[in-house]
């Protein structure tokens, strides 16, 4: 295998095939309908995450010559895939096996690539320290401490809450408050991976311990494919297949981030998650949005290169709460440089700017919309 030259070639490197070797009994994860579990009301194919649109926004990163960032170092010589353990044996394989290489892959060039976003998102008022940081008066720090990693107690909390039929009921127990059901259910908020910032902290609104931790840009969670495949939600039992989504989509409302993905022995699935108005009985709601890579896709959009694309779209705080506003990747908008004097076109997310001299060979009409 070749040495990489751009972050690019990192990225779309194929992965190691998985030999699947596990054969167990599938524990599957039961929709759960409390007030504080969120279901899920609507499932779509997410349709502007793609190669393309991915490449338009984010080209003159992924273009970054890895000889240039001191973060690229380790990826100048070629890896060796027989260095990694590719056998799936039993569940805890999907975390110490296979996908950590996707892990360590994806590190170099999400802190690359941070160096290059954080400048142009902090100048358009979109990346910000947390209010109650306790060195928000700080510029923001360089280089970025941004990392994936597996979540080992790095972002994880148990909160309890009422069963929905007793959310509304308020007559209470003796020694209860109204609305309080004496039975309750621990909810515990611990995702499989994370990419987070080591030094950017905050109080996350649904903590009970109010304790700062890290900003999250995205999570992730680890199934079997024996339990859960994407390729499912186009079944007529659609409903039978949301648990692992209603999981998924209950983290973000808590981690306050909307993208997400699921990662199998098959493939990885990217979630783009938008919070519905709740019911009257306190149910949350969300929509969500998915697209398919397979795990040895090497051919345009891999997974290496969907989990950096995820990473690198929640460092945009504009539009990375569920409950705010959603921005697509392919939305570009017509943008005057008062400090050049030059127009050009800018992406809402990445906040690349290409100049109108350049815009045609750059576009696809398939790839971009004006907004």
């Amino acid at each position: 295998m070749a040495a990489p030259r751009y972050i690019q070639d990192i990225l779309t490197r194929p992965n190691p095939g998985l030999t699947d070797k596990w054969n167990g009994t599938i524990n599957t994860i039961p929709r759960r309908n409390k007030y504080d579990v969120v279901d899920i009301s609507s499932v779509t194919k997410w349709t502007d995450f793609t190669y393309d649109a991915i490449n338009l926004a984010y080209g003159d990163i992924l273009k970054t010559d890895i000889n240039t960032v001191a973060e690229l170092n380790p990826y100048r010589a070629p890896h060796s895939l027989s260095e990694t353990p590719t056998t799936i044996c039993e569940e805890s394989d999907l975390r110490i096996l296979g996908f950590l290489w996707s892990c360590n892959i994806v590190r170099g060039p999400l802190k690359a690539a941070a160096l290059a976003l954080r400048p142009r998102l902090t100048t358009a008022g979109l990346i910000h320290r947390p209010e109650n940081s306790n060195d928000s008066q700080q510029s923001v720090p360089q280089p970025p401490t941004i990392t994936l990693a597996p979540n080992t107690g790095v972002l994880t909390w148990a909160t309890k809450f009422p069963a929905a039929e007793d959310a509304n009921d308020s007559q209470g127990t003796e020694g209860e408050e109204a609305g309080e059901a004496e039975d309750k259910d621990d909810l515990v908020i611990s995702t499989d991976w994370i990419v987070f910032d080591r030094e950017l902290f905050k109080t996350y609104h649904f903590d009970a311990e109010k304790t700062e931790k890290p900003v999250v840009y995205t999570l992730g969670v680890n199934k079997l494919a024996q339990e859960w495949q994407s390729d499912w939600l186009e079944l007529a039992d659609l409903d039978a297949f949301l648990g692992p989504l209603q999981q998924v989509a209950t983290y973000c409302r808590y981690v306050e981030t909307r993208y997400a993905y699921i990662i199998t022995q098959k493939e990885l699935v990217a979630l783009r998650v938008s919070a519905l108005p709740s019911s009257e009985d306190g149910v949350h709601h969300a929509a969500i949005e998915y697209a398919a890579i397979p795990w040895e896709s090497s051919d345009g959009l891999t997974v290496n290169l969907a989990i950096w694309a995820l990473g690198c779209m929640g460092l945009n705080d504009e539009y990375r709460g569920i409950d705010g506003p959603k921005a697509r990747l392919t939305d570009w908008v017509r943008h005057h440089d008062p400090a050049t004097e030059a127009d050009c076109y800018q992406n809402v997310i990445s906040k690349r700017e290409i100049a109108h001299a350049d815009w045609d060979d750059a576009k696809d009409s398939r790839f971009f919309t004006f907004v």
